[in-house]
């Protein structure tokens, strides 16, 4: 399965965009000079506010988007 084919996959769920993304990618400086590539890191922590973050808001978000549907 390629990144077209998860994304469609993905859009057929119910979902409520909560939370601040796409979230920042910080480099690791450090890491990557000593592996001698460079190294990312995605920032989950500041995808929502206080200790409610990373991949809680994004469950959060298609718990939320399921329950609404359910309301509508």
């Amino acid at each position: 399965m390629d990144i077209t084919q998860f994304d469609a996959a993905l859009s057929k769920f119910p979902r409520r965009r909560i939370g601040f993304h796409p979230t920042p990618f910080h480099a690791l400086s450090n890491l990557s000079a000593a592996y001698g590539i460079n190294f990312f890191m995605t920032r989950e922590d500041l995808a929502g506010p206080s200790a409610i973050s990373g991949s809680k808001m994004r469950l959060a978000g298609f718990t939320l988007g399921r329950s609404l549907e359910k309301t509508e």
